[in-house]
């Protein structure tokens, strides 16, 4: 997935300070918007929460997304990225959800249960309302389990490739029985994984965007416009605040931050490191934290001249992450990477650490090593033309050009990025993803039937391979750690083909009246049902 649930198109995109949780909830509007009296209630109500300097009630927040959406895609949001994850957000939920710190939270399942390592059980929410009014039973959680898990159909179906059944025991009770123990699961489920529609949906001609979610979709324009308005009968009680979110597509960094500056629109993703210190000194609220989105470089191990494991273990050594992190982010990097990508607060970490600085004589005597000693040339994709991903490919292409390696910079527009990069049709590429957990790192991205492996096409190693299968079914911390550690000691020894750079930052900028962000966790917005508009 690109950045953005990984790679950059969609390449991702993310975040991370918590901010606070909302204080107080005034009661929904009614349903049928009616009654006099309901409404005079209502306002009544509302001009008291706004008294207290509580939550208001009403307005369109204005959001600028960084990248074009040219589809919404209930299955296939992960080839997408953030763009079009904003936009199913609001539309649709899952069972559980994941908090900024990647744990699992009550959803349309209000509870759950391991009964074994093999079985849960998933107690959902009684009353719950499609936005076509149809109460939410188990019937239509099953069918949209049915159909996550459908490879003809699903991005995901990797993800629940472990699922052996899903059975709905009454109307309210959902038992999920896999092949085998699974470790990631709820993470999987929690993400989440299988968004939930009503039974039939797949079937009807048009296709319905009909959820649960907060926003029902009233318009969707493909790569012009999202116009979304608020669901009157959320499950949620007081939310959602806004009546309504205009989606427009701002892809060149510097115009974005100018519609911000102006008021054109009120939220822009991704904040452009050159515009960060302007934007502050007019009082914008900007935000940074761990999105745990990060930027690699990847190579296709399965074309020349990166079939050659000396020529990626020159680069890996090769690389500058620091002046990266400078020209992207003004410097606003989280993590930097040395090896192990995962953070080094995970009980996972292996300890991996073998690219801490460039080290040019390095780089030179790998690279006379390999089968191209006076270098080579080949192209080099990046997302976008009017973006500061552009400017971390020209570090690259500058510091290999002292090895006679020749980049031929390719910037790329969403639908070629979709239809190749994504796939794994490239030869090397800029990108980012997110990755949580170590399932996704080292299964879902390096193993052949990951569900992310279009990001390392053609790396297949059989021992690396069942090192991480197992490392699936062991639920002891210590030892998938150790299986990690010597899968990662494998897959460098024998070229390993993603250079990992660094974490960013969360780069939201919103108006000073937008209030009560709060961030997910995953590069995306998910909780805009609990903004609101200080006006």
């Amino acid at each position: 997935m690109r950045r953005r649930n990984i790679s950059f198109a969609a390449t991702m995109i993310g975040l991370i300070v918590m901010l606070a949780m909302l204080a107080a909830c005034a009661p929904a509007a009614p349903a049928d918007g009616g009654a006099e009296q309901a409404a005079a209630a209502d306002e009544s109500e509302a001009a008291a929460a706004a008294d207290e300097g509580g939550p208001k009630y009403g307005g369109i927040l204005k959001f600028g997304q960084a990248q074009a959406s040219t589809v919404i895609n209930p299955w296939g949001g992960r080839l997408h990225g953030a763009t079009e994850w904003n936009i199913l957000h609001q539309i649709y939920e899952g069972l559980l959800y994941w908090d900024s710190g990647y744990n699992n939270h009550p959803s349309l399942a209000e509870s759950w249960e391991a009964v074994s390592e093999t079985e849960y059980i998933f107690n959902l929410r009684q009353g719950v309302l499609f936005h076509n009014g149809q109460e939410m039973t188990s019937e239509d959680v099953v069918y949209s389990f049915e159909h996550a898990m459908d490879e003809s159909i699903s991005a995901y179906a990797g993800w629940l490739s472990p699922v052996a059944s899903v059975e709905a025991t009454d109307d309210y009770t959902v038992k999920v029985t896999l092949k085998e123990p699974y470790s990631p699961f709820l993470d999987v489920i929690g993400r989440p994984a299988v968004l939930v529609m009503p039974a039939g949906t797949f079937e009807k001609e048009p296709f319905e965007y009909i959820g649960t979610g907060p926003f029902k979709l009233k318009e969707f324009e493909p790569g012009v416009k999202t116009e979304l308005v608020r669901n009157e009968d959320y499950w949620e009680e007081g939310v959602p605040y806004l009546d309504g979110i205009s989606m427009s597509y701002l892809l060149d960094d510097a115009a974005r931050a100018a519609n911000l500056s102006s008021d054109a629109v009120d939220f822009i993703m991704m904040v452009p490191g050159a515009s960060w210190e302007s934007l502050t000194q007019q009082e914008y609220k900007l935000f940074t934290g761990d999105t745990g989105i990060f930027f690699m470089f990847t190579f296709n191990v399965g074309r020349e001249p990166f079939n050659d494991p000396n020529v990626l273990k020159a680069l890996q050594h090769l690389v500058d992450r620091q002046v990266m992190c400078d020209v992207y982010t003004a410097g606003r990097c989280n993590r930097f990477f040395a090896g192990d990508p995962q953070p080094p607060t995970s009980q996972y970490y292996t300890g991996i650490e073998y690219f801490k600085e460039p080290d040019i004589e390095k780089a030179k005597e790998y690279l006379a090593k390999s089968n191209y000693p006076d270098g080579f040339e080949v192209d080099l994709n990046f997302y976008g033309a009017a973006s500061d991903e552009g400017q971390i490919a020209e570090i690259l292409q500058i510091s290999a050009a002292e090895l006679g390696i020749k980049f031929n910079l390719l910037a790329t527009d969403h639908a070629v990025w979709v239809e190749k990069v994504y796939k794994g049709e490239f030869t090397a590429a800029l990108q980012g993803l997110y990755a949580s957990s170590p399932d996704d790192i080292f299964y879902g991205i390096m193993h052949p039937e990951g569900v992310s492996h279009g990001f390392a096409p053609n790396f297949d190693i059989p021992e690396y391979n069942a090192l991480v299968e197992e490392a699936r079914r062991v639920t002891d911390p210590d030892h998938r750690r150790e299986l990690y550690t010597e899968a990662l000691t494998i897959g460098y020894e024998a070229g390993w083909p993603l250079i990992y750079l660094f974490t960013y930052d969360d780069r939201m900028g919103m108006h000073p009246d937008v209030m009560d962000y709060q961030v997910d966790g995953l590069g995306t917005v998910r909780f805009l049902k609990y903004v609101w508009l200080d006006r």
